[in-house]
């Protein structure tokens, strides 16, 4: 993963720079897609379980699954939701970006 993702460590609050087309596949969208942006808002979890915790409750409060929480080809859990107002949010649990005590990831 790390070829193809770029982070940048804005104190307290990671950058990643992902490729258009692979952001794209992991949604399961095609590019160029109505309503895809190029863009998501990512919220990383402590556990893998928390990924489908947190999408329910975001489609709870009235947002809609854009790809369930599944096992990634990097080692992670993720899955994609649209929050009311049509916004792409991640939900991940990454092994290899562990959250600190203030629920922060840190970048070694």
């Amino acid at each position: 993963m790390r070829e193809t993702v770029a982070f940048f460590d804005l104190n307290g609050v990671v950058l990643g720079l992902y490729r258009r087309d692979l952001l794209a596949e992991d949604l399961g969208v095609p590019v160029p897609a109505p309503g895809f942006r190029g863009v998501t808002v990512a919220v990383n979890v402590d556990t893998p379980e928390d990924v489908a915790r947190v999408i329910e409750a975001a489609v709870a409060a009235g947002g809609s699954v854009l790809a369930p929480a599944r096992q990634m080809v990097w080692g992670g859990v993720a899955g994609y939701f649209a929050d009311r107002d049509g916004h792409a949010w991640e939900v991940a649990y990454n092994p290899g970006l562990p959250l600190d005590e203030e629920g922060r990831v840190r970048l070694r």
